[in-house]
């Protein structure tokens, strides 16, 4: 008796799940924008590089990394924008919350976000499509602060040294750099398997890593202060140096470049000079 009841019971649950029509697909793209339509409903959305339109019903999260999300429909879940700002329009409505680092959360009067409003404008994202004013400023005093910090301790004789392993060994700086890089990103990852002890040795590898991007960046900005003043002798002119960098930072995509680049060569520059204890070898040309 309870086989035959089963097999009724089970056809019921699968008429049923055909009513109802496929279950929403999350949507990922690259570099493509991503639109919504008025009719369509997904679930989470992730954006990378691109921009986000919703007029249509997304049941899950929306995520963009250096992209912008409009919102036209409704959104179940939380907005999270890395580099970008949020704007809910006035038929709009978020439920949950609202973050947008690098940018600002932004709705008109009849839109409607539920959650909290978490805006981050400080924290700049480099090459981000609109940067704003305050992570420019922000970006460029951190800059300076952190070359500063570098010519204090190591003084112009030693950065001069790690400018001069930039000019002399370009591609060798940017292929120690990467090995670093990649080494740094290994052991952090490790950290992750420490415990409660994971925040200190955290620390600890976060400290040494920021003081020898910013030797790098000294020497860096050095080196670019001796390309265009080739006159001027000293420190005077790196911190312009510094913000003409900082500038080439803030243009959309190009800026993701300069800053990859640039902190490859802070990472090996320092490296291969010992923190510029020795300047790098200087090629004689051979006599005839």
């Amino acid at each position: 008796m309870t086989r035959m009841l089963a097999v009724p019971i089970l056809l019921m649950y699968v008429a049923q799940a055909m009513a109802q029509g496929p279950a929403p697909q999350a949507r990922t793209k690259v570099i493509r924008n991503i639109v919504i339509g008025t009719s369509e409903t997904v679930a989470d959305v992730e954006c990378f590089a691109c921009n986000v339109r919703v007029r249509g019903h997304v049941t899950g999260d929306v995520v963009a990394i250096g992209g912008s999300i409009y919102v036209e429909g409704l959104v179940d879940g939380d907005i999270v924008v890395v580099g970008g700002r949020i704007d809910v329009r006035s038929i709009g409505k978020v439920d949950g919350d609202a973050v947008a680092v690098g940018g600002y959360v932004q709705s008109e009067p009849a839109g409607v976000i539920q959650g909290d409003r978490i805006s981050v404008p400080y924290l700049l994202i480099p090459g981000q499509y609109r940067p704003t004013i305050l992570g420019g400023l922000a970006l460029a005093g951190l800059n300076l602060l952190l070359v500063a910090i570098a010519f204090g301790v190591l003084r112009l004789r030693r950065v001069d040294n790690i400018s001069q392993a930039i000019q002399h060994r370009m591609p060798f700086s940017l292929l120690v750099g990467m090995v670093a890089l990649f080494v740094f990103i290994v052991l952090f990852v490790l950290c992750g398997r420490l415990g409660r002890a994971a925040d200190w040795v955290e620390l600890g590898l976060l400290i040494p890593f920021v003081l020898m991007a910013a030797s790098g960046a000294a020497g860096l900005g050095l080196r670019v202060a001796k390309i265009a003043f080739p006159l001027t002798r000293g420190i005077g002119t790196t911190p312009v140096a510094i913000i003409v960098l900082t500038l080439l930072e803030l243009v959309p995509l190009l800026g993701f470049v300069v800053c990859c680049v640039g902190l490859l060569v802070s990472l090996g520059a320092p490296l291969i000079s010992g923190f510029g204890s020795r300047g790098a070898p200087v090629r004689v040309p051979a006599s005839n």
